[in-house]
């Protein structure tokens, strides 16, 4: 990795987002790493997700973070009798939202199937104009880009909580923002959270409570690599 893809606000954010094809082909990964930017260490409360390309969809099928502190939450529901966590399919279109309902469930990798959740998932294609920051400089990168929008109950009225992906084309998981029905408690959102055409609440009572604006590049030596930071662990599994 020449560059590092760091959250914001300049010059290095809290956190680093690298996305990097799996060694199957049919898989990426988006690793979270925490200073000092090195190796996986779930002591750090590096991890990452796990995205899988599963016929016309793509799921993700694994996540760790800080909260989990070496346990790799696997999203299960493919081969469960349900759908495991949508990203996006095949048919996303431009200029309105294809809208499913998912069946998931979230535990350990290796667990046995279990009952499910119901989760409104909708998405779709748009040219996206993205703040980014090039060693140092501020610029606008406008890119192809899914939208993702994953709530927590069958119907956006029921739901109190969403998880907003943006994937771009050429880099991986650029914007991860998370909304609920309560204020934030974070301080800092407007330094870490620049905003996008498309960062508008679904509906109103909403917030924005977090995010992760991966579009802040810093040029590295080349010496990290997806196999040096060694996530997701090599016996793992995925649902």
């Amino acid at each position: 990795m020449r560059m590092r893809r760091h959250d914001w606000p300049a010059p290095y954010g809290y956190q680093i987002v690298d996305s990097y094809v799996a060694d199957d082909g049919a898989s990426w990964v988006s690793s979270f790493s925490f200073a000092p930017f090195g190796a996986f260490s779930a002591r750090n409360g590096d991890g990452g997700e796990v995205y899988v390309i599963d016929g016309d969809t793509v799921r993700i099928a694994a996540t760790e973070d800080g909260g989990q502190m070496g346990v790799v939450q696997g999203f299960f529901g493919a081969g469960c009798g349900g759908t495991g966590w949508i990203l996006f399919r095949a048919d996303a279109p431009s200029g309105k939202w294809a809208q499913t309902v998912a069946r998931l469930k979230g535990r350990p990798v290796g667990s046995a199937c279990a009952a499910s959740s119901s989760a409104l998932t909708r998405y779709r294609m748009e040219d996206i104009a993205l703040p980014f920051i090039i060693d140092g400089a501020p610029r606008t990168v406008t890119l192809p880009t899914i939208i993702s929008e994953h709530f927590n109950a069958a119907t956006l009225e029921r739901s109190s909580a969403l998880e907003r992906t943006f994937m771009a084309r050429g880099v991986g998981r650029a914007i991860w923002e998370a909304w609920s029905k309560h204020p934030p408690t974070l301080g800092d959102l407007a330094q870490r959270c620049p905003g996008t055409a498309w960062s508008l609440p679904p509906g109103r009572g909403w917030f924005l409570v977090d995010c992760r604006y991966a579009t802040n590049l810093v040029t590295a030596d080349g010496v990290m690599s997806g196999d040096r930071y060694g996530w997701p662990p090599k016996d793992v599994t995925l649902p």
